[in-house]
């Protein structure tokens, strides 16, 4: 899944700068495991994290107009994917 474009609207580009990071921490926990160094989420709750930013994302998508309600949805896509890792991240940790 590619990354989603920012916006001209600076409080959806805000959530595309939090997306940015979430997916840069999520990205530093898990590919580490890829080469056998085990899961370390460190001092960040990444479920908790990506999900607040979900949270955020769907809120304004409510005010968004339809340019940017669409360009949120895909924020909110890409955010689930996210979950996605941490949740499997997880499990293959306690195996």
């Amino acid at each position: 899944m590619p990354f989603p474009e920012g916006s001209n609207r600076d409080d959806v580009d805000e959530l595309h700068g939090d997306l940015a990071y979430w997916d840069s921490m999520v990205a530093e926990a898990v590919i580490p495991m890829t080469k056998g160094v085990p899961y370390d989420e460190g001092v960040l709750d990444l479920a908790d994290g990506v999900q607040d930013l979900l949270r955020r994302i769907e809120a304004l998508g409510s005010t968004a107009d339809d340019a940017d309600r669409d360009l949120l949805g895909s924020y909110a896509n890409y955010s689930r994917s996210l979950a996605a890792v941490v949740i499997a991240a997880r499990r293959h940790a306690k195996k």
